[in-house]
């Protein structure tokens, strides 16, 4: 192995206690943001990423069981998802747009992904439990 170490790419992974901490530091501050400023971008992106970023961050183990949740909901999931891409579409274009024009934009978006993934979803075939 010692001749082709020189060809292997080491990436740097960071530590999981400076992750969790991380993630608490940003919700910490967005939340504080939305309760200072009281705009509707503000309040959605608390929101946002408390519900992406805090259940790991407590809980690492919750992760394996919201995988699990998935897996068995594949349509529920979907919604998540479309609720998740909508209001993060939302929120980068209004950067560069009005809300309404930035809700027009995304939300069809998300809404034509979420189909996509059902159908992508309904269309592959499940491993079953034996075969592992």
């Amino acid at each position: 192995m010692g001749q082709i170490d020189r060809f292997v790419e080491r990436t740097l992974v960071p530590p999981r206690g400076l992750m969790r901490g991380w993630s608490l530091v940003m919700v910490a501050a967005l939340v504080v943001r939305a309760v200072l400023h009281h705009r509707f971008e503000n309040v959605l992106a608390a929101v946002l990423f408390t519900v992406v970023l805090l259940p790991a961050a407590i809980a690492p183990a919750v992760v394996d069981r919201i995988g699990r949740w998935e897996r068995a909901h594949p349509v529920l999931d979907c919604f998540v998802a479309l609720a998740v891409i909508g209001s993060s579409g939302f929120l980068l274009l209004r950067y560069f747009l009005d809300r309404r024009l930035s809700a027009a934009v995304a939300l069809p978006v998300a809404a034509g992904l979420a189909v996509v993934g059902v159908v992508w979803r309904r269309s592959t075939p499940r491993p079953s439990s034996d075969q592992t």
